[in-house]
């Protein structure tokens, strides 16, 4: 019966990690810290800020040209929303970066 709960414990767990991690990325120590889902043509970011930094977050295209920026508000849970509707189809790379230098990256494709 022992084994039977640690085994009913651990597929909880299993599932329940797969299910918050929504996305596929990969980079920093944090990188499960930030979420990126796209539901057709949003696309939102999320962080999970229990230490209270300062991030900014970096939006790029395929070519690698820069298409937003800005420094995110403090927050234990932080948000931006993007509207791909109008943008061209192609892959998209979100940068987040914290003041001490860790850094995510998550590609998302998306567009019309």
């Amino acid at each position: 019966m022992k084994t039977f709960k640690s085994s009913i414990l651990g597929f909880a767990l299993l599932f329940s990690g797969i299910a918050f991690a929504g996305s596929n990325f990969a980079s920093s120590d944090r990188e499960d810290d930030v979420l990126v889902n796209r539901n057709k043509n949003m696309v939102t970011v999320s962080i999970l800020n229990t230490e209270l930094k300062q991030y900014t977050l970096f939006l790029y295209n395929s070519r690698n040209e820069l298409l937003f920026t800005e420094q995110l508000e403090h927050g234990m849970s932080i948000g931006k929303r993007f509207d791909f509707t109008t943008a061209k189809r192609g892959t998209y790379r979100f940068i987040v970066r914290s003041n001490e230098g860790e850094t995510m990256v998550k590609t998302v494709i998306v567009g019309s």
